[in-house]
């Protein structure tokens, strides 16, 4: 009878918020917006692979708008009712009458789409909700299938994987789920660790999750929709996209399934509590096993197969595709639209049997998509590699990785023997300080925006920033607390390139660049906050021992010392991709430290500060740690 679920309703008080609320949240826009069927109130949908999401909210002052409102002010926003996807609803609405459940008569609804004039119908039922126990529980067969959705943004949700319902009588819900509307029961377990009783049923590719918390006991009372788990594919983008969006969320921690991952979003769901996961499930190949928890932070397992060594020793391959494509401009030759290979050589002015070879090899590792003899861009390098891209990203692969961190990698025989490669050496040429810079200001923009949402400095009026750069963190920090006034130290050739950005933001007037050597020149002194990041694993750790306690003595007492940079975990097993950074520091200096939180903690303690805590900035790659000053 039930092959999926078609959509999920969630009830919201004013309709554009809560569209704006959900586009943050899965990273897309609505697909449709139209009047709800029989008036009273307004619809936005979200279509995602699996499952609609539909806001619905009450417009106007008739009497459903009531009833709607009635419902909100009894039981606040957030889930409302389902609706399962049958073939024949004719069919489903005599097996639902015959089992008791007492469905409302089958009607044909229409939806008329606001913005395109399309139209949706549908026939649908309804069973009593008394006899659903208190949920609202719709059958609705689709005269068409609905559009494909929209592409989501890097980090976006591709699904839903879990909806959880509440009840105070599991067997009641087992017999409605299971034997009555036939569900396919797949996990039926009890833990008290967990203190609750766990039943998944399948439903499509998603799972119904009922769950009954054992220390309540059993009663008569209603069972209630509670929760959605939503999946992502990419947690750590899809944390970054969240926290920047100004979004509450947690560090990732393992699900309760074997090889998935999962996160708690806290605010911004429409009262419905939510969790993001990353499903587990078998890889396209041994490479995407590697490219995942790479990125991911799950504990690599030991290799077996010398194709995954091979895959490694063959990596930089990949990275010097990328920086051809990028030194090409190919991805924004392509923000337009799809492009023959001829023209794409015209434009490049490279000859088409090489091109070819070099776009080959981005459609292999996903950059590009190709079909009808044409290349297109991959949805990422559509919103990240495109120059003139919200989010673009491209000039600092191309300038801080291709034609720095890079060619530096080639000296880490002499690195690891103790030679000194002279990293910094670049800074003494204006044009490569200024490459230097605006790469890095360029990487430091989504962080920075992350890192103001886990330091509060309210209040606060003197920013140091040690070794800062051209001000991504600062000029973040000053937009957010705008009582800041800020004073940057670096190298004398990043000043003009420092002051240029202060001036574009607005905050020259707020914003002073001292230049100097963070370790060796004068720090003002009665500050009320001291950031250093991206430098304690730069330097050699006595060196960085010294930055804290120099940072110690430049603070008013009560300050705050923030402290951002690449950390392993304290078991040194990883991730993969701090310590690759970590790496990359003794190319800066041999004798620098590979940080980790309780290491680093220790060294701050030592020093005299207190209140000390450590949080995920960019999960699985760096942490700030905070501390006071007494």
């Amino acid at each position: 009878m039930i092959h999926a679920l078609d959509h999920v309703v969630i009830a919201v008080r004013d309709l554009d918020a809560g569209i704006a609320a959900y586009q943050r949240l899965l990273g897309r826009p609505p697909c449709w917006r139209a009047e709800a069927a029989g008036g009273g109130a307004e619809t936005a949908v979200f279509q995602l692979a699996n499952v609609a999401a539909e806001l619905i909210a009450p417009a106007g002052d008739g009497p459903a708008a009531a009833r709607l409102r009635a419902i909100l002010d009894a039981q606040g926003e957030g889930l409302a009712s389902l609706a399962f996807a049958v073939d024949d609803v004719e069919r489903a609405h005599r097996r639902l009458t015959r089992l008791g459940l007492d469905p409302e008569p089958v009607v044909t609804a229409e939806s008329v789409d606001r913005a395109t004039g399309a139209r949706r119908r549908w026939r649908r039922t309804r069973a009593a909700t008394a006899a659903t126990h208190g949920v609202r529980v719709f059958l609705i067969q689709r005269e068409a299938p609905l559009p494909a959705p929209p592409p989501a943004a890097p980090g976006g949700v591709t699904g839903l994987d879990h909806i959880v319902i509440r009840t105070l009588d599991p067997e009641r819900a087992a017999a409605l789920y299971g034997a009555r509307l036939g569900l396919d029961m797949r996990l039926d377990r009890s833990n008290p660790a967990w203190g609750a009783r766990l039943m998944f049923f399948r439903c499509g590719d998603l799972i119904v999750e009922v769950a009954h918390d054992l220390r309540a006991g059993v009663s008569a009372g209603p069972d209630r929709l509670w929760g959605l788990s939503w999946r992502t594919d990419e947690p750590s983008a899809a944390i970054i996209r969240l926290r920047g969006a100004g979004l509450d969320v947690s560090e990732t921690r393992p699900g309760r399934k074997p090889g998935t991952h999962v996160f708690t979003v806290r605010d911004g769901t429409c009262g419905v509590p939510t969790l993001m996961l990353q499903p587990s499930g078998p890889p396209r190949c041994a490479a995407a096993v590697l490219y995942s928890r790479t990125v991911h932070g799950m504990p690599m397992e030991p290799l077996t197969d010398v194709r995954d060594i091979s895959r490694i020793a063959y990596g930089f391959m990949a990275a010097k595709a990328l920086f051809g494509a990028l030194n090409l401009d190919v991805f924004s030759r392509l923000a337009s639209g799809s492009k023959p290979l001829d023209e794409l050589a015209s434009e490049t002015e490279v000859a088409p049997n090489r091109l070819r070879t070099l776009l080959t090899a981005c459609v292999s590792l996903g950059l590009l998509e190709h079909g009808d003899g044409r290349y297109r861009n991959a949805p990422a390098s559509q919103a990240y590699l495109v120059r003139t891209a919200p989010m673009y990203f491209g000039d600092y692969y191309r300038f801080q990785i291709d034609r720095q961190i890079y060619p530096a990698f080639l000296h880490l025989d002499r690195a690891l023997r103790g030679d000194r490669v002279d990293f910094y050496k670049l800074m003494d040429d204006g044009a490569e300080a200024d490459s230097f810079s605006r790469a890095q200001h360029s990487g430091s923009l989504g962080p920075a925006h992350v890192l103001t949402k886990l330091v509060d400095l309210t209040g606060r009026e003197r920013l140091l920033d040690v070794g800062g750069g051209t001000g991504a963190f600062t000029l973040s920090l000053c937009r957010r607390y705008r009582t800041i006034t800020a004073t940057i130290i670096d190298f004398p050739s990043i000043r003009p390139m420092a002051e240029r950005v202060a001036e574009e933001a607005g905050l020259a007037d707020r914003v002073t660049f001292l230049p100097g050597n963070a370790l060796t020149s004068a720090w003002p002194d009665r500050q009320d906050a001291v950031l250093i990041s991206y430098l304690l694993s730069a330097v050699a750790e006595q060196d960085g021992r010294s930055l804290i306690t120099r940072a110690l003595g430049a603070l008013k007492p009560g300050g705050v010392l923030i402290l951002h940079d690449f950390m392993v975990e304290d078991d040194r097993t990883g991730p993969a991709s701090a310590a690759l950074w970590l790496l990359a520091a003794v190319l800066m200096d041999p004798d620098a430290p590979a940080l980790t939180p309780s290491g680093l903690s220790q060294v701050v303690r030592e020093r005299g500060f207190t209140d000390i805590s450590v949080r995920d900035v960019i999960p699985t790659i760096t942490k700030v740690l905070v501390a006071r000053k007494p």
